[in-house]
């Protein structure tokens, strides 16, 4: 229960902080670029300490690592809330902060989620990965939802309330220390961490995974740091109606995950996250043509369910078919998956500075969909094959 509520915790800021900052950084610049920058340096650390820290995660305390994280989340949030508050924030504050954001969740992604399959009996895997997939899902509604509402009554309050919530989870997270300590320390292995990344890469399953991974992160993702350049220039709608149709999202990704941790079979996993993943992508293209502010929100919605269908089953899919002792690093690895969206980030952003930002987002999500369809028909014999 406290490793969920931990995920909503930080969830909830994420989201509310992604929306803000990328809020802040194009009324100071006005340049799309920059939007995408700022957002690719939250992931960029992902890719590059992801899967070191995951081998380390399954030899160290996972709760110290958490706790770690939690502290960075706050600091960041609290320095910005300062900042905004005096009037002395620049684009660059909001860029090394996202950076800094991102180091900690680089430590709190492959931990906290492995933790929780670590307390669960192997049949409850997949359900209980998917209730946290489900509480962070609804954050995707609260969290943007709450940062309209705060950006218009004041723009800092989005980081106090950021920075109130992060002293909450540091205070949970010290709980998990009366815990067992047993239940958090694995064994070191004997084999080299060569041998257990060969050892995963063999599951067919997770190299579907980590494929789909790069593919949505490069090329479907980065499109939420362009949603409020679209929202002011093409659908000119205030941040309160910004926030809303972001919360539209959420609800779509938070209903659509409890029907997929309650209801789809392990056998339909891969086949139901790939289709799940297609949708999405299909939702930018479309929200990209769309300058009808309610058109757009039933598209954010139906995307929505396509981030349900990817979020919910992307680690369940991992954890359930990975050995306790080698969870960590199967997480490591998909976070480092995860971190390559800076790399979107900036084609992203550079694609909407020299076209429009809606011809941009036509381009990318175009992409993303042609590399998917070939990267499917490669890998389509795991689709039907629960066995792997």
């Amino acid at each position: 229960k406290i490793l969920l509520g931990l995920g909503f915790i930080t969830s909830f800021t994420r989201y509310l902080e992604v929306l803000a900052n990328a809020y802040f950084v194009f009324q100071l610049s006005q340049d799309p670029l920059l939007v995408g920058i700022n957002a690719g340096l939250r992931l960029l650390p992902l890719f590059l300490f992801g899967w070191v820290i995951g081998i380390i995660s399954d030899r160290l305390d996972k709760r110290l690592m958490v706790i770690l994280s939690l502290m960075i989340f706050f600091l960041v949030s609290f320095s910005l809330f300062f900042l905004i508050y005096f009037e002395m924030i620049e684009i660059w504050h909001l860029m090394i902060g996202s950076l800094f954001s991102g180091i900690g969740w680089a430590f709190e992604l492959p931990t906290r989620r492995s933790l929780i399959v670590d307390f669960l009996n192997s049949e409850n895997v997949s359900l209980g990965v998917g209730i946290d997939a489900s509480t962070q899902n609804f954050t995707r509604i609260l969290g943007p939802l709450m940062a309209g509402i705060l950006l218009v009554l004041l723009p800092s309050l989005p980081y106090l309330m950021t920075s109130i919530s992060h002293l909450l989870g540091i205070f949970l997270s010290l709980l998990i220390l009366k815990k067992q300590y047993s239940k958090f320390i694995r064994k070191l292995e004997k084999s080299s961490v060569f041998d257990d990344i060969k050892y995963l890469l063999k599951g067919k399953a997770f190299r579907l995974v980590l494929g789909i991974s790069v593919i949505m992160n490069i090329w479907a993702f980065p499109y939420q740091s362009m949603v409020p350049v679209v929202a002011e220039t093409v659908l000119k709608i205030n941040p309160f109606l910004l926030g809303l149709l972001v919360a539209i999202e959420g609800t779509g990704a938070f209903l659509g995950s409890i029907f997929v941790a309650t209801f789809v079979r392990r056998n339909l996993q891969s086949m139901v996250f790939t289709l799940g993943s297609s949708l999405f992508l299909i939702c930018i293209f479309i929200f990209a043509i769309s300058d009808i502010y309610l058109l757009s929100v039933v598209i954010v919605f139906l995307g929505g369910l396509g981030i349900s269908c990817f979020s919910t089953l992307q680690s369940v899919i991992i954890l359930d078919r990975t050995p306790s002792h080698l969870r960590g690093s199967a997480m490591g690895s998909l976070t480092t998956m995860i971190g390559t969206q800076p790399i979107g980030a900036l084609h992203i952003g550079w694609v909407c500075s020299i076209f429009t930002p809606s011809l941009g987002l036509r381009i990318s999500s175009s992409e993303g969909l042609i590399l998917l369809i070939l990267f499917v028909f490669i890998n389509s014999g795991v689709l039907f094959n629960k066995n792997k």
